[in-house]
């Protein structure tokens, strides 16, 4: 498995980053080498992912209103989900086509507790 991803100078996979972000990766889906990353700040990390896939967005869509707890606003081609990942972190999830594949972007948030 190779190590693609950074988090802060350190590689990891896309497998890592997406356990650690709480959100999983679209089954099948491509995850371009430098396109995803992980911004830690004093009070929060945000875990971003992007993804892209041949399947349509409503596909995309079911998939993750089955694995996280978000509420959907957009259309056929273009979605926005908002919520929560399992262990309660904020979620967000951008699904919408973007040069004749499904593109995802996958956003987590973990608070720092303090």
């Amino acid at each position: 498995m190779s190590k693609a991803i950074p988090e802060n100078g350190i590689a990891m996979s896309k497998d890592e980053l997406a356990a650690k972000a709480d959100i999983p990766l679209y089954p099948g889906a491509d995850v371009p080498e430098g396109q995803s990353k992980v911004t830690p700040l004093s009070t929060e990390t945000r875990y971003e992912i992007n993804m892209f896939t041949g399947d349509p967005v409503s596909k995309v869509e079911a998939f993750y209103k089955d694995k996280l707890r978000v509420d959907k606003q957009g259309s056929n081609t273009a979605i926005d989900m908002m919520g929560m990942t399992p262990k309660g972190e904020l979620a967000q999830i951008k699904i919408e086509t973007k040069n004749g594949k499904t593109h995802i972007q996958a956003v987590s948030v973990d608070e720092k507790k303090s």
